[in-house]
């Protein structure tokens, strides 16, 4: 444990960890010279491998507002990255565990099996105006899957294609994945941007109301109030 603060809205523990990970890339023999590109002549694809040592900060936060207690994981990588994906789901899964153990060891009653399920804030967000829409992906009527993305400060909702295409199913839309942005002022200036992303799958979506997801993603927050933003955003999409 790093830390441990307690306010009149929350209390705050973070944990960190080293997080041990390895990246491969595909490099180009031409660049490498001609002694090197000789050698390497019988291997039709090489790559360089980078093993990495990084500190992770992931923080446990028990909201005394809402009630709801908040698992942060920290990730390191491209949120689209198969590594990535795993070490979220590590992530959680230890802190969730610590806080289990800790509970257990106070004698206190915990239900580790109470997550809020966050897909229905995809629907929340594709159908209502809040927040502009960068990315998503959604299945047709027909069968048709469909990844829009737009570029920086634009919102899907507005683009011609988009709205034409929603008109002509009759907004039949079944969104599994999207990603929404605000525009905050914070210390750093007007117009900052944040990002709320809901990851999901096409099979999850296919499950129809049984359809689940725990965790979202906050990216570029540089202040806690450009957090708290994102985690009031999502527990009011969240709302029956």
């Amino acid at each position: 444990m790093a830390s441990c603060s307690q306010t009149a809205d929350f209390t705050r523990i973070v944990l960190t960890r080293r997080r041990t990970f390895t990246l491969r890339q595909k490099i180009d023999k031409k660049k490498l010279g001609n002694i090197a590109e000789k050698a390497l002549t019988v291997y039709d694809d090489v790559f360089g491998v980078a093993d990495y040592h990084w500190q992770t900060f992931d923080v446990i936060s028990l909201n005394h507002v809402t009630g709801v207690l908040e698992f942060r994981a920290d990730y390191t990588r491209a949120a689209n990255s198969y590594q990535n994906a795993k070490q979220i789901d590590l992530s959680l899964a230890e802190a969730l565990g610590w806080v289990v153990f800790n509970c257990a060891q106070m004698k206190k009653p915990f239900d580790s099996s109470g997550a809020i399920n966050l897909f229905p804030a995809i629907a929340h967000f594709a159908f209502n105006d809040d927040g502009h829409i960068s990315k998503l992906h959604f299945m047709t009527p027909q069968g048709s899957i469909k990844q829009d993305t737009m570029k920086k400060g634009e919102d899907l909702r507005n683009e011609v294609f988009h709205k034409k295409g929603l008109e002509a199913v009759g907004g039949l839309i079944t969104p599994f994945d999207i990603s929404v942005i605000w525009h905050v002022t914070n210390r750093f200036g007007p117009g900052q941007e944040i990002e709320l992303t809901i990851p999901s799958s096409l099979s999850a979506a296919s499950m129809g109301n049984s359809a689940n997801q725990t965790y979202a993603i906050l990216r570029y927050c540089s202040t806690p109030d450009d957090t708290k933003l994102l985690v009031d955003k999502l527990l009011e999409a969240t709302k029956p």
